[in-house]
């Protein structure tokens, strides 16, 4: 088991290596900005179409950095992005479900493809046994209810009394060489 934390350390170092952090950021936000990453991101051709406050580039960063309500969410980021010292409903939830239904998942999945080809150019890794460890089993996902989601992944009934329906997933190790 001591063999496969020694990977850990150098992966940390490099993501708080500064050169690092600066060029995955430099190489996110140019794909945010990039035509071809919006026609992408879009389900519905009027999606994000016209001048909004929640445009494409705001919507992923929120969806990408929820910690607490949708709501609140919404006020915290519009408060810090207009340096305000108070906030000001910009941005309903409604506003954001609504905008959220349009939006193409292939965006999330070609910014995951950004980050990881960013993060092997410069990262220097060690490996485990010649393997790169990607994921440690034993992750438990809670998924979110909706009947795509359900029909996908099924749903259990879980807790004390049995009475919580909701559709879980499982992290596993994965390795490659």
């Amino acid at each position: 088991m001591s063999d496969l934390l020694t990977c850990f350390p150098s992966i940390t170092v490099s993501i708080s290596n500064p050169k690092y952090r600066k060029e995955l950021t430099d190489n996110l936000n140019s794909e945010l900005d990039a035509d071809s990453f919006k026609t992408g991101c879009k389900n519905d051709i009027d999606v994000v179409s016209r001048d909004r406050k929640l445009t494409l580039k705001n919507l992923i960063l929120i969806i990408m950095n929820f910690k607490t309500s949708i709501q609140r969410e919404l006020d915290s980021f519009f408060k810090s992005v207009s340096n305000k010292d108070f906030n000001i409903r910009e941005v309903t939830k409604g506003a954001f479900s609504q905008a959220r239904l349009k939006l193409n998942p292939w965006g999330f999945q070609r910014l995951n493809q950004v980050a990881v080809e960013s993060f092997y150019q410069e990262a220097h890794y060690h490996t485990w046994h010649g393997f790169r460890v990607l994921a440690v089993d034993g992750t438990r996902l809670n998924l979110p209810n909706h009947k795509s989601i359900v029909e996908a992944f099924g749903s259990h009934v879980i807790g004390p009394t049995l009475s919580v329906t909701k559709s879980l997933a499982l992290g596993s190790l994965r390795c490659t060489q």
